[in-house]
């Protein structure tokens, strides 16, 4: 109940203090989001791949959209095999080690989805956090895979929640 009251008060504190937020509307995939205006985004609404926007502060912090099948897994099935997945690639293409420090049930967009945050330490020795919110729809799964350095988590993490908090299913 705590971490729900919390991520709360971080939504409306975040959005209060922003003069002015801008919108990702994907009308073809079936979802919009709110994100601060100073960020940029790159935009592959009609692509095939499972990309379907980024959104950017700088060159190392920002989230990324993707639009998952769910793989004829339910969605407990899902969670368990892209947490797993999502582990093994960035391993495979940084090395270290990945910690998961948190993980859970959300409600985002009216919906049960889940989260889960990864501490990972790179073969470079830069450390690295993740935070990757799912959230189901009809028949796909919204994917938000969110990272910054591990040194600005405490700054970062409050807008990726509420970005992660304002997303809406439009289809």
């Amino acid at each position: 109940m705590h971490r729900v009251i919390v991520s709360f008060l971080s939504i409306i504190l975040f959005f209060s203090n922003l003069a002015s937020a801008a919108v990702l509307n994907d009308r073809v995939n079936g979802y919009k989001l709110e994100y601060p205006d100073n960020w940029k985004t790159e935009e592959f609404f009609n692509s095939q791949d499972l990309v379907k926007a980024n959104i950017l502060k700088d060159k190392v912090t920002g989230i990324q959209v993707r639009l998952e099948s769910g793989r004829n897994l339910d969605f407990n099935g899902f969670k368990e095999w892209y947490v797993g997945d999502f582990i093994n690639q960035m391993q495979g293409r940084w090395g270290g080690s990945i910690n998961i420090i948190d993980q859970g049930c959300v409600l985002l967009a009216g919906r049960t989805g889940y989260f889960f945050s990864l501490d990972m330490l790179r073969e470079d020795k830069q450390r690295r956090f993740f935070k990757i919110f799912l959230i189901p729809d009809k028949k796909n799964i919204l994917v938000l895979q969110c990272g910054t350095f591990f040194n600005e988590r405490q700054q970062n993490e409050p807008i990726i929640n509420a970005i992660a908090g304002s997303v809406v299913l439009t289809n």
